[in-house]
């Protein structure tokens, strides 16, 4: 398989992380095909009477985001803090049946905190920065913060959660960017791979002296001869980020590329974020957020494919529905997450099992979802099998989608 931006992955190449990450490849490459396509593994089924009454809960929280969109207060409010935590504690219980200790551990212990100062932190250091992107930079800072809990560290936003969470939005979605010219992403990439590789690169424009910026305040946290496989795992998400561009484009893949350039890229993803986290990782430990961020790639993936299907971006998805419809990978999707998560060991948090069982209860309510949403590439029977799991009808999940998709994220904007 050809590959572009040659110097970010020679770059790569010759760091100890390289053949770690190569045998992670394989390993949830090879789980991917050993998954089931027969059983989804899925436990919790709602009449529907009850998913009419956690409905009335869902319209109440979309309700009430509404009203404190038309308050003055900005997030930095403590009373209106306040409120909208109490509006998430009751939407969460209410309408997604969270028992109370899952609650606890998604807003307390230290969540809570570190989301306020994350959408401070992040408005102080770009102003014009979109709601959107500053959304996706904050799921980053949740996922990272579980991993805090999990390794029994302190649950908080350090400045390398911050920075790496930051550079989301700065790279992926720049490489991403079909505005972009290709000559100048290659420009960029080869600068952003020398920079994280420790090199003395000077920024050429001011996107590079934010981007060079932030693995400044990385540097600042941890030291890279002490911890070098730190600044490895950015070296790896880089080069899976420099490989996706291939998704998107005229080079002929073969599925089985498709799907390895998927796992790498989700997979190394949050590969970084524990190394980020902690600084060292075990085997099993970096084993098991491998596999975490593949499911949480495969998940995106499966609420992008309307998207990725009209803009022409690959992934398992938009190359199945030319076939046939999404009925069986979906449901080896499902089992390979509960195997992903099933197979978590290594962490020592006095929340791991909590946490664990929040992960696969959220990623499944979201994968539900994305099912209801797409269901047009899928099969009148596997809707009908599928929806009973879900808390809500599909139905009313795309007619609330209509009614309020235009105030989401002028909401969050103006939380932010």
């Amino acid at each position: 398989m050809a590959q572009p931006f040659f110097l970010p992955v020679e770059i790569f190449r010759q760091t100890l992380l390289f053949h770690q990450v190569e045998k992670l490849v394989d390993e949830f490459s090879w789980r991917w095909h050993d998954c089931s396509a027969d059983d989804l593994p899925l436990v919790k089924i709602y009449a529907p009477a009850e998913q009419q009454e956690r409905e009335a809960h869902l319209d109440l929280f979309m309700q009430t985001l509404q009203e404190e969109r038309k308050q003055e207060a900005r997030f930095e409010d403590v009373e209106m803090q306040e409120r909208i935590f109490a509006h998430i504690r009751a939407f969460f219980k209410y309408a997604l049946g969270f028992r109370p200790a899952e609650v606890d551990l998604i807003l307390d212990l230290g969540f809570k905190e570190s989301t306020k100062k994350f959408l401070h932190l992040a408005r102080q250091f770009d102003a014009a920065m979109a709601p959107a992107d500053i959304f996706q930079a904050c799921r980053n800072v949740w996922i990272m913060n579980g991993l805090q809990l999990m390794l029994g560290l302190k649950v908080r936003l350090t400045p390398a959660i911050f920075a790496y969470s930051m550079l989301y939005p700065y790279t992926d979605n720049y490489l991403d960017s079909a505005a972009i010219p290709k000559e100048e992403k290659i420009a960029f990439n080869d600068r952003f791979a020398r920079r994280l590789a420790g090199g003395n690169v000077a920024p050429t424009n001011e996107h590079e002296r934010i981007v060079f910026s932030l693995i400044e305040k990385i540097e600042g946290d941890f030291d890279r001869s002490r911890f070098p496989l730190v600044f490895e795992s950015l070296l790896a998400i880089h080069q899976a980020q420099t490989k996706s561009v291939l998704l998107l484009g005229s080079v002929e893949l073969a599925q089985k590329d498709v799907l390895r350039i998927s796992l790498e890229k989700g997979g190394t993803s949050v590969l970084a974020d524990g190394y980020l986290v902690a600084g060292r990782l075990t085997d099993a430990q970096a084993a098991f957020l491998f596999g975490y961020g593949a499911y949480l790639q495969f998940l995106d993936d499966l609420q992008d494919v309307y998207e990725d299907e009209r803009s022409g971006q690959r992934s398992i998805y938009t190359l199945a529905v030319q076939t046939t419809s999404l009925d069986l990978i979906t449901t080896q999707t499902f089992d390979f997450g509960e195997r992903v998560l099933a197979s978590q060991q290594g962490f020592t948090g006095r929340a791991v099992k909590g946490y664990t069982d929040l992960m696969r209860t959220s990623i499944q309510l979201m994968l539900l979802e994305a099912v209801g949403f797409a269901g047009k590439y899928f099969t009148p029977g596997f809707i009908s099998k599928i929806e009973k799991y879900s808390p809500f009808r599909f139905s009313h999940l795309k007619a609330l989608k209509d009614r309020h998709a235009p105030y989401y994220m002028s909401m969050f904007g103006r939380l932010i």
